[in-house]
């Protein structure tokens, strides 16, 4: 009850200060404020579970899902563009499915730290390790006052959702099976070479992961 109490009186403040103001075009102030709110990138997929033999997972909105997780490209041509569409967009996929490109910036660079460091040798680690460990000191501010940057390390999710209820997938296992071949095969063609090779990356590690991101 408290709570509500606050923000009632948070939106009528903000109301009778906006009655005030010109009308301009331009961000209203809650979308200001979401800009400034990380949200979980869990809160974009809703995995629940997942079914290690066919590499799917089930979701909180009555889907079930197909992930991968992609290196970025620096670029994409035409060709890229058109094997997308030909190849996935275009398929025959069930009404109101759900085909999602994240580029997610997630703060977790230690995988980063720790190789840049195992690559020198041994005698000359504690050297580099200095410089792990600036960038670890200045993930959230930038590593220079003139440059207030957060450190990110930028992770390419593709993510196919279908309107399917487990007694459905249940039922069509085969042609899921069918369906996650095809869509590999087409990442693969447009040269989004999977970081988990060929199994899907929605493993049970990765959905802990996911479920855990700030």
């Amino acid at each position: 009850m408290k709570g509500n109490y606050f923000t009632r009186i948070k939106i009528f403040f903000r109301n009778f200060i906006e009655s005030f103001l010109p009308e301009v075009d331009g961000l209203e102030v809650e979308a200001l404020e979401r800009l400034h709110v990380k949200n979980p990138l869990s809160n974009f997929i809703l995995p629940q579970s997942f079914d290690p033999d066919l590499g799917f997972f089930f979701c909180a909105d009555n889907t079930v899902g197909l992930m991968y997780e992609l290196p970025p490209l620096t670029a994409a041509g035409e060709k890229t563009v058109q094997a997308l569409r030909d190849g996935i967009y275009k398929a025959d996929l069930p009404e109101d499915t759900l085909i999602q490109f994240i580029l997610w910036g997630s703060e977790y660079i230690e995988p980063f730290l720790q190789s840049y460091v195992s690559m020198r040798p041994e005698e000359k680690r504690w050297f580099v390790e200095r410089y792990a460990d600036f960038y670890r000191k200045h993930i959230w501010n930038g590593p220079f006052p003139e440059w207030l940057c957060p450190l990110r390390n930028f992770r390419l999710f593709f993510i196919l959702k279908l309107p399917y209820s487990l007694n459905q997938y249940q039922k069509k296992k085969e042609e899921l099976y069918h369906l996650r071949e095809r869509i590999f095969s087409t990442l693969k063609a447009c040269w989004f070479y999977s970081i988990q090779g060929k199994t899907p990356a929605a493993d049970s590690d990765l959905l802990s992961d996911l479920q855990s991101q700030p």
